[in-house]
């Protein structure tokens, strides 16, 4: 059996503007798979 290594980080940046959204990201590294994801995610 083999344990999968995933790291995660969100990330989350107010824009200091008004009328701009602020960013929100979220970012994994599969070390298995030797992957890495960015997902930009809207609210």
């Amino acid at each position: 059996m083999r344990l999968q290594m995933l790291l995660l980080r969100e990330y989350f940046q107010p824009s200091g503007q008004e009328g701009y959204a602020p960013t929100f990201r979220r970012i994994s590294i599969n070390k298995d798979k030797n992957e890495l994801t960015f997902e930009d995610i809207d609210e």
